[in-house]
């Protein structure tokens, strides 16, 4: 397990945590798709930013 100083704790990671906008405080995802080539790149973005 990693320490609650890592980047995936969710101090670094506010969108995680914070409360929804009224807007669109009903909406659910259920699922979505990306289609990459080269997953390597973009591994930051895809573990950081949407939490895969």
């Amino acid at each position: 397990m990693g320490s609650l100083d890592s980047k995936e704790s969710p101090a670094n990671n506010p969108g995680l945590h914070s409360p929804p906008d009224e807007a669109t405080k009903g909406y659910i995802m259920q699922q979505t798709m990306f289609r990459i080539k080269d997953p390597k790149p973009t591994l930051e973005f895809y573990s950081r930013v949407l939490g895969m």
